[in-house]
């Protein structure tokens, strides 16, 4: 059985039970939001506790709305570092492209939901990746965790599953079906 939370409402704690090797349950407080630990509800630090992370999560919540509005932010009001912007990514590199002027291309590559496209749908993205998981299907290159697929071995991946309807040894076809040669 569950002890029961404190007398009062407290609208963003969640609680999480945790059960131990002996049997025993351990209850876990969190702030649903933040995802800050917290003390037990009856623990005297509890109220300061939950205050900053009430805190934090409105710093938050308010420094969205200033982002998104547009508004300068107020000088002096600094914000912790967990809370700032994400990081701009370093600008792209430039492409040799001494290569490409000398008639070699550089290689196109697709990704699954492309190379789907280009199969018409008649394969989703989760069978591929279920072939790539059988080691079937076609070739495909992985950096990290995405996969692509380049274009000219999938089009050497197509001619190798293509299917070309056998010669009839009389030449023509409608006589091996019908009995009577066609003219």
């Amino acid at each position: 059985m569950r002890p029961p939370l404190p007398h009062r409402r407290v609208p963003r704690l969640q609680r999480v039970s945790r059960r131990l090797s002996d049997g025993r349950v351990r209850y876990h407080h969190y702030h649903r939001i933040t995802r800050d630990p917290l003390p037990e509800p009856t623990d005297p630090s509890f109220d300061e506790a939950y205050a900053v992370a009430e805190r934090k999560y409105h710093e938050r919540q308010n420094g969205n709305a200033e982002q998104a509005s547009g508004s300068p932010r107020v000088p002096g009001a600094e914000r912790s570092p967990a809370l700032s912007p994400q990081v701009k990514p370093p600008p792209p590199t430039q492409v040799d492209t001494s290569d490409v002027t000398a008639g070699n291309t550089l290689p196109i590559y697709l990704t699954p939901e492309e190379l789907c496209e280009r199969w018409r749908w008649r394969i989703t993205p989760e069978t591929l990746a279920n072939h790539r998981a059988m080691k079937i299907g076609p070739p495909y290159c992985k950096f990290n965790k995405i996969i692509l697929y380049r274009l000219d071995l999938i089009e050497q991946y197509e001619e190798q599953h293509l299917i070309r309807p056998a010669q009839s040894p009389g030449g023509d076809t409608k006589e091996r079906f019908h009995g009577t040669k066609v003219l």
